[in-house]
C-alpha cells in the first residue's frame, strides 16, 4: 500500500540583518539627510572625498564686477575641472567648490573666495586671485579665451559650471 505523505513546507525564509551595518567609507545619516536637502534646493555640493580627490592632483602649487559666485552645474563644473590642462585652474575651482560646499546657500562673496585663495598662500603661485581668476574668467561673458584653450570644452560647458553674480 502506497500512502501520500503531506509535507508542509515554509512558503519563505526569514532572516535577520543588523539594524546598522558598519562599512568602511560608508555615509551616516547626517551626511544623507544633508544630501537629500541639498538636492531640494538644488544646491550643487561636493562631499569631503569628491573635495579631497581635488586636492590630490594639484601638488603644486581685480573681482571684474563679480559679487557672488555660484556652481551652475556640478556635472560641468567636474567636467571642466577634470578637462583643465592648468593646475591653477584645478586650484581655483577646488577653493570655490570648498567655498560653495561649506556656504549654508551654497553661495560664495567673491572677498570670501579672493580670502580662501590668500589663506592657501596662492596654492603656491604668485598671482593674486584676481590676477589669475580674471585670466580665466570674467564678470560679463564667464570664460576666457585662456579657459577655452586650457580645456579644450566648449563655452555651453564652461559657462554652465558656474554662475558670477555683480
Amino acid at each position: 500500500m502506497n500512502k501520500k505523505i503531506k509535507v508542509n513546507a515554509p512558503n519563505s525564509v526569514e532572516g535577520t540583518t543588523p539594524k546598522k551595518q558598519n562599512v568602511a567609507g560608508g555615509t551616516d545619516n547626517a551626511e544623507i539627510k544633508q544630501a537629500i536637502t541639498n538636492i531640494a534646493n538644488k544646491k550643487a555640493l561636493f562631499t569631503k572625498a569628491e573635495l579631497d580627490d581635488m586636492k590630490s592632483d594639484t601638488a603644486t602649487g581685480g573681482s571684474g564686477g563679480i559679487d557672488t559666485i555660484s556652481i551652475n552645474n556640478k556635472d560641468s563644473f567636474t567636467t571642466v575641472r577634470r578637462s583643465a590642462g592648468s593646475k591653477q585652474v584645478r586650484h581655483l575651482m577646488r577653493v570655490i567648490a570648498q567655498r560653495c560646499s561649506n556656504s549654508a546657500t551654497g553661495v560664495i562673496t567673491y572677498q570670501e573666495f579672493s580670502d580662501a585663495w590668500e589663506d592657501e598662500n596662492k596654492c603656491g603661485y604668485k598671482q593674486t586671485v584676481s590676477e589669475c581668476f580674471t585670466h580665466y574668467w570674467n564678470g560679463s561673458s564667464g570664460a576666457t579665451k585662456n579657459l577655452v584653450r586650457t580645456t579644450n570644452l566648449d563655452l555651453a560647458t564652461l559657462n554652465d559650471a558656474l554662475s558670477f553674480n555683480s
